[in-house]
């Protein structure tokens, strides 16, 4: 029998093995996380993954925890964690800085 059967319907049928053989090996796990958002790999994050993800440079990369070289990217293109800008709307002003009343830092004395 082999690995993945299919289906008369064309759809390869996976087992409970075949999944766990797959999120056991670090190259393809690692290949996985990086095309999921940031919420999604940070809250996966635990037992045998976490050092997966802390170790994975494109996994720190992913997260905005490591940055990207310009041999990797655009040159002296910044991009904001979209992450940090979705949880504290404050601490980053819209490019139209025009609407802008500036961040009110009253509340931390």
């Amino acid at each position: 029998m082999t690995a993945a059967t299919k289906s008369k319907t064309n759809k390869v049928s996976t087992t409970p093995a075949m999944a766990s053989s797959v999120l056991n090996t670090p190259e393809t796990l690692e290949m996985i996380l990086v095309q999921l958002d940031m919420r999604t790999i940070l809250t996966v994050s635990v037992g045998a993954w976490l050092n997966l993800v802390t170790t994975s440079p494109s996994i720190q990369k992913a997260l905005y925890f490591t940055p990207i070289t310009e041999s990797e990217g655009e040159p002296n293109e910044k991009t904001l964690n979209p992450l940090l800008k979705e949880e504290f709307p404050p601490m980053f002003p819209p490019k139209d800085s025009s609407s802008y009343d500036g961040f009110d830092f009253s509340d931390f004395k």
